[in-house]
């Protein structure tokens, strides 16, 4: 009797030093995503959104990750980004991705980690200047 592979949802937090605006349209914007997204020749998933300052979704479909005996598996993955205004211009960002199983949701989070620095540098290279407090 073969047991179905356990499931896993990536979850990641970041504080990003720029107003939930910036982040969104860093995010939204095909051109400046391209800037920190990392992908590696594929395709970049174009973000919808459930409303005007709602969450972000999207589904990425996935290639070959394995094989079974009927032949490979493909699949697909849904993102879902939350960004809430923290004080002093700061956003956090909460993205909640999957399913995974346990090695792709290891390679998952070390992959948005190295995006969101990427983030962090546009984000920072497009920051207009602010008065100090």
């Amino acid at each position: 009797m073969n047991r179905p592979e356990p499931t896993y949802e990536l979850q990641v937090s970041r504080l990003f030093h720029a107003p939930p605006p910036e982040v969104r349209r860093a995010i939204t914007d095909p051109e400046l995503r391209a800037e920190w997204l990392p992908t590696a020749g594929q395709p970049i998933a174009d973000p919808t959104e459930s409303a005007g300052d709602g969450p972000l979704t999207w589904t990425e479909q996935l290639g070959p990750s394995g094989g079974t005996s009927n032949g490979p598996v493909i699949s697909a993955l849904t993102v879902r980004v939350e960004l809430r205004d923290e004080p002093r211009g700061q956003t956090l960002l909460e993205l909640r991705a999957g399913p995974y199983n346990e090695a792709g949701e290891i390679d998952a989070r070390a992959w948005w980690d190295s995006a969101f620095s990427h983030l962090d540098t546009v984000l920072e290279r497009n920051d207009p200047p602010r008065e100090e407090l």
